[in-house]
């Protein structure tokens, strides 16, 4: 049986500490940090002021549904300086209904709004490739804007070992 040390000052209690209570006490603590790290990335996603301020600018009281959008991005970079990217929204490109806009927001950036891309119906599809910056461990959205006022929205978490950004 393992043992504490009893404190024969007055007043004070001397407990001791079987093998049992360790094991218990290590194994709640190791469920504690494991479920404490599952929890990170869910609150980080919850996304800075500036992002949830440029988000709702952008999309109003409008719905944004999750299709059509094609967000490629590493799960996991080594560094935030240069993070790169694919965006392509299947979509056609015809009069009176085309990708009028794709916004590219970071969640957890000094300054969410990352990029605005425009397109036409002259530009034959809406896609584009480019490299960021991205500060932290965070959630990357890309937000389609189409003629007809609907809005289509992808996310992608993205986990970053050294911080690209300084405020």
């Amino acid at each position: 049986m393992l043992m504490t040390k009893t404190n024969d000052k007055p007043g004070s209690v001397g407990r001791s500490l079987d093998r049992r209570d360790f094991m218990i006490t290590a194994a709640s603590l190791g469920v504690g940090l494991t479920v404490a790290g599952a929890l990170a990335p869910v609150l980080e996603a919850r996304g800075s002021d500036d992002f949830k301020s440029t988000f709702d600018a952008l999309v109003g009281n409008a719905s944004p549904t999750e299709e059509k959008i094609k967000l490629e991005i590493d799960a996991y970079v080594e560094n935030g300086n240069m993070v790169f990217y694919r965006l392509n929204v299947d979509h056609p490109m015809q009069e009176g209904d085309y990708v009028k806009q794709v916004h590219l927001l970071s969640t957890e950036n000094p300054f969410a709004h990352v990029a605005t891309f425009q397109f036409t119906p002259q530009s034959g599809r809406a896609a584009v490739a480019g490299r960021m910056r991205l500060a932290k461990t965070q959630e990357v959205v890309a937000l389609a804007e189409l003629s007809g006022d609907r809005l289509y929205i992808a996310k992608r978490f993205v986990k970053v070992a050294i911080g690209g950004c300084e405020t």
